[in-house]
């Protein structure tokens, strides 16, 4: 079973990690610059209110639909964490 962290302690290298986060945020499914590949944004909460910006891009956003439902409470578990290229980084965390 994955070790529980908190959004803070994650980072591109953390692995078999759990966290258990609340969704603040959901947008809408929208297009990339060239319209080659749709997203949506979530903004995820944890216990601690760390927040982080998670993206789910083109088949996944259907596949995900029904989960992911605005302040409802989740598990996330060894999704794939990067650093955003710079000048892209925003407040909320550093890790995306």
């Amino acid at each position: 079973m994955a070790e529980r962290y908190t959004i803070n302690m994650i980072t591109p290298d953390t692995k078999d990690w759990t966290c258990k986060v609340q969704v603040v945020d959901k947008s809408r499914p929208r297009d990339n610059k060239d319209k080659t590949t749709k997203y949506q944004v979530l903004i995820l909460q944890d216990k601690e209110e760390n927040q982080v910006q998670a993206t789910i891009y083109s088949t996944d956003i259907t596949y995900f639909e029904k989960e992911f439902a605005p302040f409802k409470t989740y598990l996330v578990s060894v999704a794939h964490v990067k650093v955003p290229p710079l000048g892209y980084e925003n407040s909320l965390n550093k890790f995306i």
